[in-house]
């Protein structure tokens, strides 16, 4: 639901397609109708490490289907898949909520809007300028999405990251906005301005 109204608040239609769960049926029936792009996948077919993992067995049984990409350099949402069946797009999500929302906003709805034509100048006016409030670190090698919220003090917007698991839905929910550090870099420093991406 939170996927399909984004979707809609930018302009985009989206269609939910019922599969049935488990084993190699689950997600045959996705391709065959709606959109030109289908990036949701049910909730026990998602894409993280475990036991219950199926995403590249169903996809890979799909009419006509390759995977191009199973796993992505970002944090969070490494395990993400991207593969193609009968010239569609299908986008398996890690199965963390909150991997899942950023990886959606992050790189699902960008995919979405660049082949509807929008180009990256025209999504500038939705980042929000901000101050980082503190030092923070990253891994080089890969890009790493911070959650943050937004404060003013002193006529000053500062970002305060939220610390805590990738897959811990509350830091979500107290986060105003995204801010992205690039794989060749290893932080940013206190008072660094920062490019706030609003979830």
């Amino acid at each position: 639901v939170p996927f399909r109204t984004t979707l809609m608040l930018w302009g985009h239609a989206a269609t939910f397609v019922q599969s049935r769960r488990h084993g190699h049926h689950a997600g045959s029936g996705v391709t065959n109708r709606g959109p030109i792009l289908c990036p949701v996948l049910p909730p026990d077919l998602d894409s993280s490490v475990g036991a219950r993992d199926y995403t590249i067995e169903v996809l890979s049984n799909l009419p006509d289907s390759s995977i191009l990409a199973h796993g992505i350099s970002i944090s969070p949402g490494k395990p993400t898949i991207l593969a193609k069946t009968q010239h569609k797009a299908v986008w398996g999500l890690p199965g963390h909520v909150t991997s899942a929302m950023v990886v959606f906003k992050t790189v699902v709805l960008p995919f979405i809007r660049r082949i509807a034509g929008v180009t990256s100048l025209n999504d500038k006016k939705f980042y929000v300028s901000a101050n980082l409030s503190r030092n923070i670190s990253s891994a080089q090698g890969r890009v790493d999405f911070v959650r943050v919220s937004l404060s003013e003090e002193g006529g000053t917007l500062w970002a305060d990251p939220i610390l805590g698991k990738s897959g811990l839905i509350n830091t979500m929910v107290k986060a105003d906005g995204l801010i992205r550090i690039d794989q060749d870099t290893e932080g940013l420093d206190q008072g660094a301005r920062v490019k706030v991406m609003p979830i």
